[in-house]
This record gives structure tokens, C-alpha cells and sequence, in this order.
């Protein structure tokens, strides 16, 4: 059974998602197993995984490009892959700054705020998953709700 074409804007979306899984993984082990000597290392780790999440976002942009009919309004599709390309940009930028600054030590406060972007990028990546139902979907809501529930816990 061949797969959907509209298919591919949303296992392109799940995609950036992993990818911002991985890198908020990354992120939550450098803080918790912070060794100075090694940053430049896991800059380099981090930013590998930004580039195939750069990647990514090309491949989408080329492909509205091209599109003559998609499944959602072309400027919510582009605005989505910016958007996950920001989450990942943002993370590449907090491990950047760790090196940029010289940062020695990592605040206990610091490694809970990364488990809870490691939260919210799962979260995020579980509903980009059930976003090609969001019609009938009966656990998107609950998604969002997640997300900015873990965003107000990580406000406080």
C-alpha cells in the first residue's frame, strides 16, 4: 500500500522532532556530566544534530515549493518546520554559550530546566505523531496541554 503524498510533511515534522529529542538529550547529559574540557566535543555532537534538522527544513521548503495541492495551508506548514528548527537552533544556542562564556560549573537549576526542554521535546515529538489526525484526534489536546504545562513548570 503506497503511503499518502500529504504523508511527508508530517514524517518530516516527526523527523525534526526526533532530532530535537536527541539534541535535548544531549543537552540534559552535558549538564549532568559537565567536564569543561570536553564542551567543545559536545558543541560539535550538538551542532551535527542541528545540521540534519537543518536539513530537514530545506527538504520541506523545497518541497512547498513544488506542491500543487497540501494537506494544510502552505504558510502553517512552513511556519511548523520554522518553528521546530527553532526549537533545535535554541538548543545548539544554549550549548554555544556554555562555550563561548567559558562556563566552569553548571547550576543544579540549570539541569532541571534541561530535563524539562527533554520533556517538552518528547511531548512535542509525540504530538507531531498524532498531528496527521488532528481532525479526529482525541489525544491532541491533551499534547498541548502537556507542552505548556511543562513550560509553566519550568517558568517557576
Amino acid at each position: 500500500m503506497a503511503k499518502k503524498p500529504d504523508s511527508f510533511y508530517f514524517d518530516n515534522y516527526v523527523a525534526c522532532a526526533d532530532l530535537a529529542v536527541q539534541a535535548a538529550e544531549l543537552l540534559t547529559k552535558i549538564f549532568e556530566n559537565f567536564d569543561p574540557a570536553q564542551i567543545h566535543d559536545m558543541l560539535d555532537k550538538m551542532h551535527a544534530i542541528e545540521h540534519a534538522a537543518d536539513k530537514k527544513h530545506h527538504e520541506l521548503e523545497d518541497a512547498l515549493l513544488t506542491a500543487f495541492i497540501t494537506p494544510l495551508e502552505r504558510e502553517d506548514l512552513d511556519l511548523m518546520s520554522c518553528s521546530l528548527d527553532t526549537v533545535l537552533d535554541r538548543i545548539e544556542g544554549v550549548v554555544q554559550r556554555v562555550y563561548f562564556t567559558n562556563i566552569q560549573s553548571i547550576h543544579p537549576d540549570a539541569i532541571v530546566i534541561a530535563h524539562k526542554v527533554t520533556d517538552a521535546c518528547r511531548a512535542m515529538k509525540d504530538l507531531m505523531v498524532e498531528l496527521p489526525n488532528y481532525r479526529k484526534s482525541k489525544t491532541l489536546r491533551e499534547l498541548v496541554i502537556q507542552i505548556n504545562t511543562i513550560e509553566s513548570e519550568a517558568d517557576e
